[in-house]
């Protein structure tokens, strides 16, 4: 089946822990690993335990070969819906920028130039358009002054418009010392998405490819009953929650020809965990992400910490070139191709796996794309 993208319209405010003392700072956007343990939790509670055991041999494990899967999925990412079109939002590939070099020109293109950077540096995301552009070019062309400006217009734009309909809040709490007694003050944050059709209305949303009809039917009932319960933290006060979108991929998601003359490179628009050491090989840029954080399991009577692993993050990138084997190049003929290297990991400790007797798994499978390599 092709690649599909599914929008995540939040009807409550998002909690997305990132890792800190007092649960202070949240993530803008929902990874893979996180949004693929809401499926499996979304899973069980409608299919039963066995039927999520069947779905997770399908997927490959560390001390494995790479397997066909019932899916993949990226990490889900902003995008903001205007009259004149909808935007989506990308990680920054982690090559150089689409920009020449500017330190021997006029001061006050370097000026400009200088600017620019600063704002790029500054973006957490960029839009779709431009994420083609920078995965495609390889020697960037000259520019001029008036184009340095063109490009500090546009991103300004951009980023105007995500802080206008992506909006974070941090809110206090205070809890309990469970063996003194004491109270303890902590805060955590919350991600708006606003449902004004002036600043735009915006959500979350992640590419998804089906191995068939059957699989997708099943993964739209998961979608619409965790939009029910919710996803993310503090579930419980009511955040989290959404409905669930499926969408055709535009045009825009096309890839450029420049690319599918020359794909030298993949980019991922997921966290990644390769499978075996071989799988590493063909890094070219990357950022590694510490995940870790608590277990819930419905047949453990409290929460656990899990076992703290690394991931690739998102925007890594890798030269294909260098392992044909794990990183195959099938024929581009959908507008977002999939490979499927990467595994689960089991994050269970090892006293949860002795007296619960199930593994727990992170998604790390890659959902890439084509860059041509600078």
């Amino acid at each position: 089946m092709d690649t599909e993208i599914v929008k995540l319209h939040f009807t409550s405010p998002l909690h997305l822990g990132a890792e800190g003392t007092g649960v202070e700072k949240t993530y803008d956007f929902l990874h893979s690993d996180t949004l693929f343990s809401a499926i499996c939790h979304g899973w069980l509670k409608i299919y039963g335990r066995k039927s999520l055991e069947c779905l997770l041999k399908e997927f490959p494990k560390v001390d494995q070969t790479s397997i066909p899967t019932p899916f993949v999925i990226s990490s889900a990412f902003p995008f903001v819906e205007k009259s004149d079109g909808t935007t989506y939002f990308l990680p920054k590939p982690l090559k150089r920028p689409p920009f020449p070099e500017f330190e021997e020109r006029p001061s006050q293109e370097r000026k400009e130039a200088k600017k620019v950077k600063k704002t790029l540096d500054d973006m957490g995301l960029i839009d779709l358009e431009f994420f083609w552009e920078w995965a495609k070019t390889v020697e960037p062309e000259d520019f001029d002054t008036k184009r340095w400006k063109s490009y500090q217009e546009r991103f300004n734009e951009i980023r105007e418009m995500l802080d206008k309909s992506v909006t974070s809040d941090i809110r206090p709490r205070v809890t309990k010392d469970r063996r003194t007694g004491n109270s303890l003050l902590y805060h955590f944050g919350l991600i708006y998405f606003s449902e004004d059709e002036g600043k735009g209305k915006s959500g979350l949303y992640f590419l998804v490819k089906c191995r068939d009809e059957d699989v997708e039917n099943r993964l739209k009932a998961v979608l619409k009953l965790l939009g029910e319960i919710g996803i993310g933290g503090e579930r419980s006060s009511g955040y989290g929650r959404f409905k669930a979108e499926w969408c055709e991929l535009d045009e825009r998601w096309a890839i450029p020809q420049e690319i599918l003359d020359y794909p030298s490179g993949r980019v991922t628009l997921s966290l990644y965990y390769p499978s075996n050491y071989d799988a590493v090989l063909p890094v070219v840029n990357y950022g590694l992400l510490r995940r870790t954080g608590w277990v819930e399991s419905p047949f453990a009577p409290k929460p656990e910490h899990r076992l703290v692993v690394h991931m690739f993050e998102e925007g890594s990138i890798f030269d294909v070139n260098k392992n044909l084997s794990l990183f195959k190049i099938a024929p581009l003929s959908i507008p977002a191709e999939t490979f499927g290297v990467g595994a689960l990991v089991d994050v269970a400790p090892k006293k949860f796996l002795d007296r619960i007797g199930h593994s727990v798994y992170r998604y790390g499978l890659a959902f890439t794309v084509p860059v041509i390599l600078s």
